[in-house]
């Protein structure tokens, strides 16, 4: 039987050492502050707002993730392992990557943005970059899509 509840929403006040949303379908959360890390596994239409600047995030064997936060709230980067279906948004222009969770969930979005997967994904003064994280960037697919733009790096194969 069906609950009636279509999405179910967290909102975490304050600042958190680690943020891990396991296992989660239909979900909203919304966080001022991550300190070290942020883990999302095995997850599917979850959006995940966070506020303020943003530390290292993994994706895991994901579908439909929707990250959002600041400007420039992703410098640390964001890593997709196993996953499809995963985006980013930023808040509009005139939102500061120093608001909370609840700001950003008020503000005007962008349009999201898809992060291939078995990439690496950081943003830096409002752009993002993107790096293959495979061994060999011809194999991977997302290597023609973005090769005129220059952004896909193969990097040594002893690195994983």
């Amino acid at each position: 039987e069906k609950s009636g509840i279509d999405q179910f929403i967290c909102v975490i006040r304050g600042s958190v050492n680690f943020l891990c949303i396991e296992s989660c379908t239909s979900v909203q959360v919304c966080c001022d502050a991550v300190d070290m890390a942020v883990l999302i596994m095995d997850c599917s239409k979850v959006t995940v707002m966070l506020g303020h600047d943003v530390p290292h995030i993994t994706v895991q064997d994901s579908v439909g993730v929707e990250i959002v936060g600041g400007d420039g709230s992703f410098e640390s980067g964001i890593e997709c392992v196993g996953c499809y279906g995963i985006y980013l948004s930023t808040a509009a222009q005139n939102v500061k990557s120093s608001l909370g969770a609840v700001d950003l969930m008020r503000a005007e979005r962008r349009r999201a943005v898809p992060i291939p997967e078995r990439m690496f994904t950081h943003m830096k003064n409002g752009a993002m970059t993107t790096v293959c994280r495979t061994g060999s960037s011809a194999a991977n697919a997302a290597s023609f899509q973005m090769n005129p733009n220059r952004n896909i790096i193969p990097i040594q194969s002893s690195c994983t």
